[in-house]
């Protein structure tokens, strides 16, 4: 009686909230799908708008940021040894100053820009308390310019021609809305292909 039909009616609300929990997840995947979208189209028009390189890789920086990063750093390797800081870009226009003073490499220990370069593997820093960043930074000094710049979350992918790595594309959040993936760390290394390959289409020794 009415026992039987009390959970009949419950039974159809937990599958109506449940279908609607799907659809609103099925949205949401959409939505980061055109988003991821956009921005490698954003990325392949800014780099296709200019010949000078280190343009390209400034208009780049300012395509990822705010719609992938809340900063990104690139870094070149120099052909005598050493990193080059060549392109920044921060949401907030009062760190940038911060940022582009970081130094790429960690003293000694060489840091996460000069480990990808070595190794020429990308990293991903989902979670990054004050602990880990302390752990990474190095020398208290690069420490307290991170802090600054601000990092909750970050992944550094090598940009890579052929079997050379030619620098390296760091991207990371200041928020505590959301925290870098393996889908947003895949989406990273296509940016840094995408970079890579503009440069060898203009460059011929690269």
């Amino acid at each position: 009686g009415r026992l039987t039909n009390f959970v009949g009616v419950q039974a159809d609300v937990t599958a109506r909230v449940q279908a609607e929990a799907e659809r609103e997840e099925a949205y949401r995947a959409t939505e980061r799908a055109q988003g991821r979208l956009a921005v490698l189209a954003g990325v392949s028009a800014a780099l296709s708008t200019t010949l000078d390189a280190g343009e390209a890789l400034h208009r780049m920086a300012a395509e990822l940021v705010p719609a992938f990063a809340d900063w990104c750093a690139v870094d070149l390797a120099e052909p005598k040894g050493g990193v080059r800081r060549v392109a920044v870009a921060h949401k907030d226009p009062g760190r940038v100053a911060a940022l582009r003073a970081v130094p790429p490499t960690a003293g000694v220990r060489g840091g996460v820009v000069a480990a990808v370069l070595a190794a020429g593997q990308p990293q991903l820093y989902s979670e990054l308390d004050d602990d880990r960043l302390a752990e990474l930074a190095g020398p208290p000094e690069r420490l307290a310019l991170l802090r600054e710049v601000g990092v909750t979350s970050g992944m550094v992918v090598p940009l890579r021609a052929r079997s050379r790595v030619l620098g390296a594309l760091s991207l990371g959040l200041t928020g505590t809305d959301h925290r870098y993936d393996e889908e947003d760390l895949s989406m990273a290394v296509d940016i840094g292909r995408r970079a890579v390959e503009y440069a060898r289409r203009h460059y011929h020794d690269v």
